[in-house]
Formats: structure tokens, sequence, C-alpha cells
């Protein structure tokens, strides 16, 4: 199996769990392959679900510092105990009469750093034990705020029940907490009716591909649409290390680098030419700068005849 990302475009229904199951039946030979996701999709939404295959797992953190694009719809009127469509009706509430100049001031106050109360219905752990075992036992908590970043968002009225809204927000953020916190500022109440994700970064959803086409195709057609390994590595600084010194990485040794502007304890993408080879963290010591290895990614093999 070879490494690297798949860019899936998961329908409404199955959980990220059953894509991943779907692609393991299909493509894993040996016990020692791989194959995760990397930040799980509501089985209620559709949309972009990033697939890691491989060595690739070992970078999903990464994938996850992308920002993350969504159109949903807001149902005003009722919540629910899952602030989607799939839960149970908590409270309704008469709707008032709003005007796009309102959703446009109300988008204004959700930008930029905000802090935001999860669902009590999600996978967030409060003293070890996750929040949707918790609720799901009846328990009663209020989940503490968390801040999180929303890049753009605009919101459209569809009509007096339903709201368009357009995301781009960073990880950890909860569009089903929005809807709720949107609704309330309208002075009422209301619950995420749909939502797809359209973006993961550089993965979009018009470049996805679906599980009924990897089923038709196998694993011919999915090997022809991964991902390089490196794909997502963009976030972070590049840093090109010549041929002795990659050797040296892929070992694990720790490598004295000449004099130079480096960003302490900041992780960056480590390459030899093209060959992405890992994470390496820069540090300071007695003699300048070093790099250590933290997620060594190439093989010596690869390394071979070069």
């Amino acid at each position: 199996m070879p490494d690297g990302f798949l860019n899936i475009d998961k329908p409404r229904g199955p959980s990220s769990h059953d894509i991943v199951r779907l692609l393991k039946k299909l493509l894993i030979r040996e016990r020692s392959e791989k194959i995760g996701h990397t930040g799980t999709l509501d089985p209620s939404a559709s949309g972009v679900l990033v697939i890691c295959l491989g060595r690739a797992n070992r970078l999903a953190e990464y994938v996850l510092q992308h920002p993350k694009e969504y159109i949903g719809i807001i149902r005003l009127g009722s919540t629910t105990d899952t602030l989607d469509s799939k839960g149970k009706i908590t409270e309704t509430k008469s709707i008032p009469e709003f005007s796009q100049d309102m959703l446009d001031e109300i988008a204004e106050k959700f930008m930029g750093r905000i802090m935001q109360i999860p669902p009590v219905i999600s996978a967030l752990k409060i003293n070890g034990e996750r929040y949707y075992v918790k609720a799901r036992r009846g328990e009663t908590f209020e989940p503490p705020p968390r801040a999180t970043t929303v890049y753009n968002l605009k919101l459209e009225r569809k009509d007096g029940e339903n709201i368009v809204l357009r995301v781009k927000c960073a990880s950890g953020f909860y569009v089903r907490s929005l809807a709720r916190d949107i609704a309330s500022a309208l002075g009422t109440v209301g619950h995420l009716h749909e939502l797809v994700r359209t973006s993961v970064g550089g993965f979009n959803l018009q470049d996805a591909i679906t599980p009924e086409q990897i089923e038709i195709g196998g694993s011919e057609f999915v090997s022809k649409r991964i991902y390089p390994v490196d794909f997502p590595m963009d976030i972070l600084r590049k840093i090109p290390i010549p041929l002795s010194l990659a050797r040296q990485f892929i070992l694990g040794q720790i490598l004295a680098l000449e004099t130079g502007e480096y960003e302490i304890g900041v992780d960056s993408a480590i390459y030899f030419e093209n060959m992405f080879l890992g994470v390496g963290v820069i540090e300071s010591g007695e003699n300048g700068h070093a790099l250590r290895p933290k997620k060594v990614i190439a093989r010596i093999e690869e390394l071979s005849g070069l």
C-alpha cells in the first residue's frame, strides 16, 4: 500500500470509521499497514474526509492544523440535544423577524479569536471521560469554553426559518455550536440542519473521490489518487539539508546546523533536494543551532544510490 493521503467525499450516513473500514478491506494486504483519518466528520455531515495511508498517519496532526471550510444550514425555532438534525428536540421557540443586515452584524461578532462552548454530545473529555458518555448516562454538566478562530463567516437568509452559513475556521471549531449561538443572537433557538465540509487546507471537495468510486475502481483507482506524504506540510518552514546530514537525520541523530535565522522550538519540514525526510525541531545549544529529528518519515534505503 502506498504512503500518502486520500481526499474522500464522505456521504451523509456512514461514520468516518466506516470509511476507514472500507479502505482497510480494499487496500490492506499486511497487518503492519495502517489506515486512519485526520478528524471525525459527523455521520449526519458530508464532504471532505482526509484519510492517512501508511507513514502519512504520523503526520495527521499537521493536517489538523490547516483551516477547514464548511457550508451548512441553520434551522431556527428548535434545538436538539446533539445540536444537529439527528438529535431529539429539547426546546422550541418562536422566530423573530430578522433581516440580512442583522445577519451581517452577527457574523462580524463571531469573527476572529473567540471563545466557544462545545456541544455536550462530542468526543471531548472531562476528567478523562468523553462528553457523550456522560451525556448518555443522563449526567448534566457545562462544557468549559474553548478558544478557537473563525477566519471568515458569511450568513445568508434563505427564508424565515433557515440560514445558510459559510465558515472558514481553525481546528477544534464546532459548527453545531455556531448554529446554536447564531440562533441565540437572533433571540431564538436553533440547530445545524445540514453540513458539508468543503475543504481541509489544500484538500478540496471538487477533487475528492466517493466511496462508490472506490468500490467500483478498486485499489488501482485509489492508487492514482493518493496525495504525497508532504502535501499538507506547507504550513511548516522548509529546511533543506545536504545528503550527509540527510543520512544522519533518518538515523535519528541530532544535527549541528550552520549559522542562520531559525525559530527555536518550532517544527520544520526537512528536505534533501525534493525528498521529504520528516519533521525536525530547531534547538539552541552551546555551539549554535541543532536540528533534532521529531518524526522521521523517509527510510535510509530511499537514499541509496544518491
